[in-house]
Formats: C-alpha cells, sequence, structure tokens
C-alpha cells in the first residue's frame, strides 16, 4: 500500500510540525487555519508535537518550554505561538489538547509509528547524522518497523538494521535550505521510499504573515528553506 508522508492524499499521513493523518482526500497545508468542527466528517486523526504539547501546557495553567531553540529564536517563535493561541477557538483549542502522542498504523503486520519528533519525547530531535546505536534505540522505544518523525523540517530516509527511519521534511517551512514544499511517499511493500520536492506560492504565504503582524523572519525564512 503507498502511504504519502507530507500531503494529504486518500488514506495519507502528514509528517510534520502540528501535522496529522486525514482520511477523505482533503488538502490541509501548515499555515492554513483549520475548522476542527466543519472538517469533523474528514475523521481527523492527529498526532501532537511540540507545539501542540505547549498547547496543552497552556490549557493546564503554562505552557511548556522545551529550550531546544536558540536564544535568538525563541523570541519570535513565543510570538508566533501566542499570536495563534489568542485566535484559537474552544473546539479546535479541545482537539489540539487531546491529541495522542503517537499514532500506530498496521499494515500487513508491520508497525509503522508516526510521532513529532522522537518516540520518547516530543521536542529531541532525530537528525539524520545521529550514529546507528541512536537510530536503534529509538526503534526500539518505537516498538516499529517503521519510523515516521518530523520536527527537524529536513527529509531522509535510513535504514538501520532492517527498520526504517523517514523524516519528510515539511510542507510549509523546509529548513535544508530548499525552500520548496518537502513530502514522501513509500510503498510499504516494496519499502522503496520518495522524497518530493514541489514549489508553492511562497509570497502569498510570506504575505499572509506580514499582513498578521509576526515577525518579518517568519516570512523571509520561506524564501531561504531555512
Amino acid at each position: 500500500a503507498a502511504v504519502g508522508i507530507g500531503v494529504v492524499e486518500r488514506r495519507a499521513a502528514i509528517v510534520g510540525v502540528g501535522a496529522a493523518t486525514i482520511r477523505g482526500g482533503a488538502t490541509i497545508t501548515r499555515g492554513a487555519a483549520v475548522d476542527v468542527g466543519a472538517e469533523r466528517d474528514l475523521e481527523l486523526a492527529g498526532r501532537g508535537g511540540q507545539h501542540e504539547e505547549r498547547e496543552q501546557g497552556a490549557a493546564h495553567g503554562g505552557a511548556r518550554d522545551h529550550g531546544a531553540s536558540p536564544p535568538e529564536e525563541r523570541g519570535f517563535r513565543d510570538e508566533a505561538f501566542a499570536w495563534t493561541t489568542e485566535r484559537l477557538d474552544p473546539l479546535t483549542r479541545s482537539y489540539l489538547v487531546d491529541l495522542p502522542f503517537q499514532l500506530l498504523i498496521e499494515d500487513s503486520g508491520r508497525r509503522i509509528v508516526i510521532v513529532h519528533a522522537t518516540p520518547v519525547d516530543a521536542a529531541t530531535p532525530l537528525w539524520e547524522g545521529r550514529d546507528d546505536d541512536f537510530f536503534r534505540e529509538m526503534g526500539e522505544a518505537a516498538d516499529a518497523d517503521i519510523l515516521i518523525c518530523g520536527h527537524t523540517h529536513r527529509p531522509y530516509h535510513r535504514v538501520v538494521d532492517g527498520r526504517h527511519f523517514i523524516n519528510a521534511g515539511s510542507v510549509g517551512q523546509p529548513r535544508d535550505e530548499n525552500n520548496r514544499a518537502s513530502f514522501a511517499i513509500m510503498d510499504t511493500d516494496t519499502k522503496i521510499v520518495s522524497i518530493r520536492r514541489v514549489e508553492y506560492d511562497i509570497d502569498a504565504a510570506a504575505n499572509k504573515i506580514r499582513a498578521a503582524g509576526l515577525p518579518e523572519i517568519l516570512a523571509a525564512r520561506l524564501y531561504q528553506g531555512k
């Protein structure tokens, strides 16, 4: 079976910051405002990332600060988080709070686990250059044949001891110095993974960020791909 990772096709899995698994063939992109109530018939089955964990923390008395970002980035990221939080309606906020930590898909006896960053937390990055022992540790923690993650916004596919590790990059904010949207398609039968890059209207996305009054760096980095 073909599984799309990073874009929404039928039975596709989006992987990236604040992503979800969506059945029904709808298209939802990072940065779009989604009315969860209106989309309920799509059977959204999300899994939370570090931003969703912050929303969960805020709902229970205080946002969580994972401290993974450099100091110069935390300011504008906190500003963007606050801007988003102020505009969440109660139903959407409740949806985010209830997102599970991971998704498990069983396909022909294979276990496919989808997480935001790693199977141990939503903030530790699984960089493509980590040693095999770290990948082994993460594979065992997930108890997965195929582990799909995001968080770094950098796409890759690695195989360690027969386990597949896939990062599809980011649809809306790639950080590998390639400003095209990134996604992946995996055939779970042949285990062939294809990382795809597509052009999108960066000007339109950047102008919406500026119109919202958000920091200029959030718009500029879309052109830089980092």
